[in-house]
């Protein structure tokens, strides 16, 4: 049967590509429609008149069947394929943010790294000018002792001149 429309008129018992065990009896005209989501393929026999019997194959889907079969698995496939590329794409979207977030890591790493190096030639600078200023204070701090023994000097001298001259 395809399409309703039936295309073989077989005796009883005698079933066109199908055993017995694997066909039902149906009234004629056939009222019901052929399930095309059962998971076993009916096969239908009929009583006609002239005593025969029409069958259709129990395991193997009819043309129209198969198209609309293979339609649905493509499509799912379809879909399948689809949703997978979307996962792709999101998958890819994520590994582009993260390497961007580790590429902006690694931008503000070598920003920090390169501000305290800034910072520690800074410091060593201030250092350099802390040593520089006190070798400089020390040695104004000894020239101004020097000027102070100097002056005590001058005193005692002038001082023992006075002592003399009073005597």
């Amino acid at each position: 049967m395809l399409h309703s429309h039936r295309y073989f008129q077989c005796l009883p018992k005698y079933g066109l590509f199908a055993p017995t065990h694997k066909v039902t009896r149906i009234g004629f005209p056939s009222t019901t429609p052929a399930k095309s989501k059962s998971s076993r393929r009916r096969s239908t026999l009929k009583n006609s008149p002239s005593a025969s019997v029409t069958s259709s194959v129990g395991g193997k889907p009819s043309r129209a069947g198969l198209l609309t079969e293979t339609s649905a698995r493509y499509a799912r496939k379809i879909s399948g394929t689809t949703a997978l590329q979307e996962a792709l794409k999101e998958k890819q979207q994520h590994i582009e943010q993260l390497l961007a977030e580790r590429d902006l890591e690694r931008t503000e790493v070598a920003r920090a790294t390169s501000h305290a190096g800034e910072v520690q030639q800074e410091l060593a600078l201030l250092r350099q000018g802390q040593e520089q200023y006190a070798v400089e204070m020390e040695a104004k701090l000894d020239q101004l002792r020097r000027l102070v023994e100097t002056a005590d000097r001058d005193k005692v001298e002038l001082m023992n001149q006075l002592e003399e001259e009073k005597r």
